[in-house]
């Protein structure tokens, strides 16, 4: 009896939350399939030309988009954290001032990482007027350790996470954008381009809530086998020997 208390009192509190994460994860599948569909249906679509940083406000997640003006190759911030093929990087993330004076933020795409943490890695100033290519990614803020601690006097600086707000502040630019602007992988100013709509697929999450409820029925038969199991010891017949 005493065992099967223990396991109705942890299922008290395993069932509920085994049931929450179950459904959590289909949750995230739907937001996943709909990040999909959105990614799949605008990235064959022609690209919008861009002229004022206003424009990208009112532009979807992932829409294709042309704009030209220069490269701000005295301040850019180098994201760390960025592995591709088991090697450490960087994402290059640089001003770029359109013609009409407005600043929006590039990303450039992934350099390795040099020999230490002290070696920065080089890039090369892009002294002309271009025209680019790209599509507008809205970054999610991950939980990071410790937050960004920015400076406006040194140059490259390090940064954790994509806090937009905070970047433009560093920037002293009057217009902060939710979204960065992700070169093409043809372009010629692209370093290496790794863009993913989304880092785990809608059918994994939806294997890991069926592991969730999977549990949740183990949990339920497990109370149920040990629930007959007292019932029984508590009620079986007593014989007594002549």
């Amino acid at each position: 009896m005493k065992y099967f208390i223990r396991i109705a009192l942890l299922s008290v509190v395993t069932i509920p939350l085994f049931t929450y994460l179950g459904f959590w994860q289909l949750g995230r599948a739907e937001e996943k399939q709909v990040i999909l569909n959105s990614y799949n249906l605008l990235k064959n679509s022609e690209p919008v030309t861009i002229h004022s940083a206003e424009q990208i406000t009112s532009l979807a997640n992932y829409q294709p988009i042309s704009l030209s003006g220069r490269f701000d190759n005295q301040r850019f911030f180098l994201l760390d954290n960025q592995v591709i093929n088991g090697y450490a990087g960087y994402d290059i993330i640089m001003p770029f001032h359109l013609n009409n004076g407005d600043t929006v933020l590039i990303n450039r795409g992934w350099v390795p990482q040099g020999i230490s943490r002290t070696q920065l890695p080089k890039v090369d100033p892009i002294y002309t007027n271009v025209t680019l290519q790209g599509v507008l990614y809205q970054p999610s803020n991950h939980f990071t350790l410790k937050q960004d601690i920015l400076t406006n006097k040194v140059w490259p600086q390090i940064i954790q996470r994509l806090n937009l707000a905070q970047l433009y502040s560093t920037l002293a630019s009057p217009n902060v954008l939710n979204t960065v602007i992700v070169l093409s992988a043809n372009s010629n100013y692209t370093f290496t381009y790794h863009l993913k709509p989304i880092n785990m697929s809608p059918e994994k999450h939806t294997a890991y809530a069926v592991q969730w409820f999977a549990l949740v029925c183990l949990v339920l038969v497990m109370v149920l086998v040990t629930g007959i199991h007292a019932y029984r010891n508590k009620y079986k017949p007593e014989f007594t020997s002549k």
